[in-house]
Order: structure tokens, then C-alpha cells, then sequence
């Protein structure tokens, strides 16, 4: 299987994991979402509900009690709006819960109880408040009207045991007044009983002193004051305190009902979100964990994935590398044989250039021996046409070694080609290494080596393109200097001919031998300058890759040359004998 369809193969795998490890994320991401939806918008939601609607209840009664120490600016303001707060969150909560439903129509229940024993009109607790601030003041403004009236009463009288008595009576009036708001401040209902039995009990020790007074021979009642203080205990002072309903012991006896029942309702409410909260909080603590279990899960599948992916790029990265490693090591090889051949060349023309030498000095042999000359004359003919002949074999060749470079060219594009998709495969591997964290590392070292070697590789494929463009121009120089050469070969040739027509002109023929023999050497020289150039580049290519049809045509070349030489070495064979 060749690189190219390795490649595809492998990228194809590649994006297949890739999709599959995609499709996995939506749906983890899809479930864990959903369970992310249901904690954050319903347990979540619900808590807060519970949360507030525990504080509003509680603020309910703490504004009671605020009301009830004499804070009354905006408290029943305030009470409503928290009794609704209360009652939206739970409606909301019986949406969410209607498995709670049962509890939460009881909380609703007690919370309407707590809104009627506060704001009913004849027995809530804002009313009673009321009436008892009434009642108390109309006590205090009672006892006002009457220490004066027994002032006077006091100050009447003339007999000790009369002054004692009245003042005592003025003692007996304000204890009662006394009682009445400690009754207030009573703690539970026995201490209000026994606040009751002391109001009673100083009321017979007021009337007492009155009668003492009354009955005592000394004592003085002017415009019958006893009478008028009596008939004030009896019908205005008592009833304020002891009427059924409206007196302000009753008031405050039912005040503190409606107090116990409210705080009752409370905690009934109290106690019954608790259970619904510990519902909810189970229910969002298995959210929690069906939605960790959802994303360690996702975590787990992705990695695995993500290291499948890693392992089958380097199983396609390896191969692919290894075959680029061996098709550079097939160019060196090329290269070399290359080298070796342009030694040859360059050898072989030097020893033209030497067979070139020698015929020349032969040749002035020849301008003394014209008869072997003249018979001779036509062989040189002959080789000088087998040499343009070659030499056109050379230019033919030279131009199949340059159509070769465009061969070297495509193949260096497909190494680059096949490098950059190494290089890419590489940086997609050291990516999803590098998501997968620690599990990756080792993955991702591998994957950054074969990035490396395949930007190596390509640089190379670059160098060597830019050694074969140079080998290319020179041999385009070469095809120049052979048709130069070309052309010099004819011109010896049509010598060779006028000296087979024209005998009589040996001296000159032998001169024109002569320059033939030189213009030879000139022409291997060049040859051999030519060989040792294209040494020199095949050497500073070496390492970097060519291809196979350069070695080839090389050969070729070496072959024609050394055939050229064989026939200079036969004829300065022929001249010499």
C-alpha cells in the first residue's frame, strides 16, 4: 500500500473517531445538562422557596410581638406583605411538589389561620392590641380623675386613725392601677390568676378604708365624697378591668390565646417545610450525583476516545514516516551512484583532452607524410560523423536528464505533500494529547517527534528542489556548449571532405587537421569542465534525495563519451601508425 492511500486511510479513521468522540459529547453534554436544568431551575428554585418562605413566617410573628411592645409604625403593613410573600411561595412550591401537595395545602391552611388570629376584626391580635391601649388609657385617666377627689377626702379629715385610712384608700387605688399593668407582663396563666386575686383583694381593702372612714365618728365626709369614690370603683374603675370581654384582664387573657396560637401555627409551618426541604434536598443531592456520575462518565468516554484517536494516528504516522525515511535513503543512494558516473565523465574527458594533445602533435607528422595522410583522410571523415553523431546522442540525452528533473520536481511535491499531512497529523495528535491531560503526555511527546521529522523531511524536499533547479540550469548550459561542440565537429567534417577532394592542398588540409585536433581538445576540456560541475552539484546535493531517472540518463551520457573516446583513442592510433 503506497503513502498516499496510507494517508487517506488513516485520515479517515481519524475523522471517524473523531465524529463517533462528538456524538458521545452532545449526548453526555445533552444529559448532564438536563441534569444540571432540574437542580438549577426546579431543587435549586424550590430551596429558595423554602428558604423564604420559613424567614417570612418567622418575621410574621416577630412583627406580632414587635406590635405588641408598642412598634406599630408600618407593622401591619409589613405583616400583610409577608403573609403574601408566604403564600406565593407556596403555591409555587405546590407546582413543583405536588407529591408535597398534602403538606403544603396544610402550611397553607396555618398560614391563613395566622393571618385571621392577627387581623380579625373582633379577636385578632392587632385589634386586641388595640382595645388594651384604650382600656389602659382610659384606666389611667380613671385613676387622674379620682387621687385628687381622695386628696381632698385626706385632707378633711381631722381624727389619725380617718387620715390613715384615706390615705391608704389612696394607696389601695393606685396598687390596683399597678396590677393591672403588671397583668400585662404576667408570664403564664397562673400568675395572671394571681394577679387577678390581688386586684380583688386590694379592691375590698379600698372599700374597707371607705367604710372605716364612713363609720368613724370623727371622720369627715364633705359633700359626700365616700359615696362619689364608691360609685366610681363600682361603675367606672372595676368594669375597665374585670368586664366580660371588653375589660382588660379578658382582652388580655384572649391576647395571650391568640399569641400561643399564632406561635402554634408557626411551628407547625416550621415543621412541616422541614420535611418538605429534606425531600427536596434529597432529591437535588441524587441530582448531584446522577449529574457527577453523568460527567465522569462523558470524562472517561472522551479520554478513551481521545487515546484510541492518538494511538491510530501513530500507528498511520509510523508507516507513513518510515516510508518517507526509506525513499530518502533510495535518493542517496541515486545520488551517489550519480556522483560516481560525473567522476567517470570527468575522467573520460580528460583523457580526451589528452588523446586530443597527442593527435595534434601527430599531426604535424602528417604535413610530412601526406600520402598516409591522404589515405587516412577519409577514415577521420568517418569518425568525425560518428562523433557529431554521438555528440547529437549527448544533446538528446542531456535534454531526457532535464525532462527527468520535472519528474524529481512532482516527486519532491509529494513528499512535501506527504510531509505537511505528517506535520498535520501530528498537531491533531499533540491536540487531543493535550486534552486528554495527563493521560496524554506520552502520546503527545511521540506525536511532536513525528511533527519534527516531517518538517525536516519537507525542508530537505525543499533544499533538494532548489539543488536540482541549479543541476537543471547547468545542464541546459551543457545542451548549449554540445551544440557549440556540435557545430565545431561539422565544420571538421566538411575539412575532412575538401581534403579528400583536393590532394594537392595537403599542407593546408594538414594545418586544418591540425585546428581540428585542437578545437577537440578545447571540446573535451569543456566536456571535462562540464563533468566536474555537475560533480560539484550532485555532491552538494547529496543526502537531500533525487531520482532514479537521473542516475539513468547519466549513464547514458557516460556511455556516449566513453564511445567518443574510443574513436579519438582510433584514430590517434591510425595517425601514429
Amino acid at each position: 500500500m503506497n503513502i498516499g492511500r496510507r494517508m487517506v486511510m488513516g485520515f479517515a479513521v481519524l475523522i471517524a473517531l473523531c465524529t463517533i468522540v462528538g456524538v458521545i459529547s452532545v449526548l453526555q453534554i445533552n444529559s448532564l445538562n438536563a441534569s444540571v436544568t432540574e437542580i438549577s431551575e426546579h431543587d435549586m428554585v424550590s430551596m429558595d422557596y423554602i428558604t423564604e418562605s420559613k424567614y417570612h413566617t418567622t418575621k410574621l410573628v416577630l412583627l406580632i410581638h414587635q406590635y405588641e411592645d408598642g412598634e406599630t409604625v408600618g407593622i401591619k403593613g409589613n405583616f400583610t406583605e409577608d403573609y403574601e410573600e408566604v403564600d406565593e411561595h407556596l403555591n409555587d412550591l405546590i407546582l413543583k411538589h405536588p407529591d408535597n401537595a398534602a403538606d403544603l395545602n396544610t402550611i397553607l391552611s396555618s398560614t391563613s389561620d395566622m393571618n385571621d388570629l392577627a387581623n380579625d376584626a373582633s379577636t385578632g391580635i392587632f385589634f386586641l392590641m388595640d382595645s388594651y391601649w384604650s382600656v389602659e388609657g382610659s384606666v389611667d385617666d380613671a385613676e387622674g380623675y379620682i387621687q385628687p377627689i381622695i386628696a381632698s377626702l385626706v385632707a378633711a379629715q381631722n381624727d389619725t386613725w380617718a387620715i390613715a385610712n384615706a390615705t391608704l384608700l389612696s394607696y389601695y387605688i393606685s396598687q390596683q392601677t399597678l396590677e393591672s399593668m403588671e397583668y400585662f407582663d404576667a408570664q403564664d396563666a397562673a400568675e395572671r390568676t394571681e394577679r387577678r386575686t390581688d386586684f380583688n383583694s386590694l379592691g375590698m381593702d379600698a372599700y374597707m378604708a371607705l367604710g372605716a372612714i364612713k363609720n368613724n365618728p370623727l371622720g369627715k365626709n364633705p359633700g359626700d365624697i365616700i359615696t362619689t369614690i364608691q360609685t366610681w370603683h363600682n361603675t367606672t374603675f372595676e368594669p375597665l378591668l374585670t368586664a366580660p370581654t371588653t375589660g382588660l384582664f379578658d382582652i388580655m387573657d384572649l391576647l395571650e390565646t391568640q399569641d400561643l396560637a399564632l406561635e402554634a401555627k408557626a411551628e407547625i409551618i416550621n415543621d412541616l417545610l422541614a420535611v418538605i426541604e429534606a425531600d427536596v434536598r434529597a432529591e437535588a443531592d441524587a441530582g448531584v450525583k446522577a449529574a457527577n456520575a453523568t460527567a465522569t462518565t462523558s470524562l472517561v468516554i472522551v479520554i478513551v476516545m481521545i487515546t484510541v484517536a492518538i494511538v491510530s494516528g501513530i500507528a498511520v504516522a509510523v508507516p507513513t514516516v518510515r516510508g518517507i525515511v526509506r525513499v530518502t535513503k533510495n535518493m542517496e543512494t541515486v545520488l551517489k551512484a550519480g556522483t560516481d558516473a560525473s567522476i567517470n565523465v570527468s575522467n573520460i574527458a580528460t583523457e580526451l583532452a589528452a588523446s586530443a594533445n597527442e593527435v595534434n602533435a601527430a599531426s604535424e607528422e602528417i604535413a610530412s607524410t601526406t600520402q598516409e595522410v591522404s589515405q587516412n583522410t577519409q577514415s577521420q571523415v568517418n569518425s568525425l560523423v560518428a562523433i557529431n553523431k554521438m555528440a547529437n546522442d549527448i544533446d538528446a540525452h542531456s535534454r531526457d536528464v532535464m525532462k527527468s528533473t520535472n519528474d524529481i520536481n512532482k516527486i519532491m511535491e509529494i513528499i512535501t505533500g506527504i510531509s505537511e499531512q505528517t506535520n498535520l497529523l501530528a498537531l491533531n495528535a499533540s491536540i487531543e494529547a493535550g486534552r486528554a491531560g495527563e493521560h496524554g503526555r506520552g502520546f503527545a511527546v511521540v506525536a511532536d517527534e513525528v511533527r519534527k521529522l516531517a518538517e525536516e523531511s519537507k525542508n530537505a524536499v525543499f533544499e533538494t528542489g532548489d539543488k536540482v533547479s541549479e543541476i537543471t540550469e547547468r545542464i541546459k548550459t551543457s545542451v548549449e556548449l554540445i551544440g557549440t561542440i556540435t557545430e565545431d565537429i561539422e565544420s571538421v567534417t566538411s575539412a575532412g571532405e575538401e581534403n579528400s577532394r583536393a590532394m594537392e592542398g595537403i599542407s593546408s588540409a594538414s594545418e586544418q587537421q591540425t585546428a581540428s585536433m585542437e578545437e577537440i581538445t578545447s571540446t573535451a576540456n569543456k566536456l571535462g569542465s562540464l563533468a566536474e560541475d555537475l560533480k560539484t552539484k550532485l555532491g552538494e546535493s547529496g543526502g537531500n534525495g533525487q531520482a532514479k531517472e537521473t542516475n539513468v540518463k547519466t549513464e547514458k551520457q557516460r556511455k556516449t563519451l566513453v564511445k567518443l573516446s574510443n574513436v579519438i583513442r582510433k584514430k590517434e592510433e591510425e595517425v601514429q601508425n
